[in-house]
């Protein structure tokens, strides 16, 4: 019996943490929030990541992508329409390209017929940075310790955002 009380209660605690998805052609381009990225890990592949949400950057209502509404990412002459990813309820959309070289740049289409389209969002790739702190090498416990984070600069006065997962 105390077993399948704790298979409950995880099945229930999934059932809070759960995403709603909502169909793209029920919202309006200026009723959606777009989070894109271009992410470089160094092996000289770049992955162009976007989410879409309705409700801003906290929502946990994600757009799936219906009718002819797409994404595509594109690097100079190369176009790629972003493929669909999803993992307990969360959507987004990526494209991979093979190159990762500081002042590339990257772009992302919204198209669609059903409102107005949103053909441009770019962005540009950064020289590469070193994290410096914490060592590689480093545990920390999440409850009771504080985590520095330091990095060597990549010799520009570039904004950097960092989003631990």
């Amino acid at each position: 019996m105390k077993q399948l009380f704790v298979v409950f209660m995880t099945v229930g605690a999934l059932g809070l943490l759960a995403c709603e998805n909502v169909d793209s052609e029920d919202v309006m381009t200026d009723g959606i929030y777009a989070d894109i990225n271009a992410i470089a890990t160094g092996d000289g592949n770049t992955t162009v990541r976007a989410s879409l949400r309705v409700g801003g950057n906290a929502s946990n209502t994600f757009l799936e992508l219906v009718g002819d509404d797409k994404l595509v990412a594109s690097m100079g002459e190369e176009t790629a329409e972003m493929g669909e990813k999803t993992f307990l309820g969360s959507k987004w959309y990526t494209a991979e390209f093979s190159e990762d070289a500081v002042d590339t740049e990257f772009n992302v289409a919204f198209e669609r017929s059903v409102d107005e389209p949103a053909p441009e969002s770019k962005m540009t790739m950064v020289a590469p940075f070193d994290i410096t702190v914490p060592a590689s090498s480093a545990s920390y416990s999440r409850a009771s310790d504080d985590i520095e984070l330091a990095w060597e600069t990549s010799g520009t006065s570039d904004t950097m955002l960092v989003n631990i997962d």
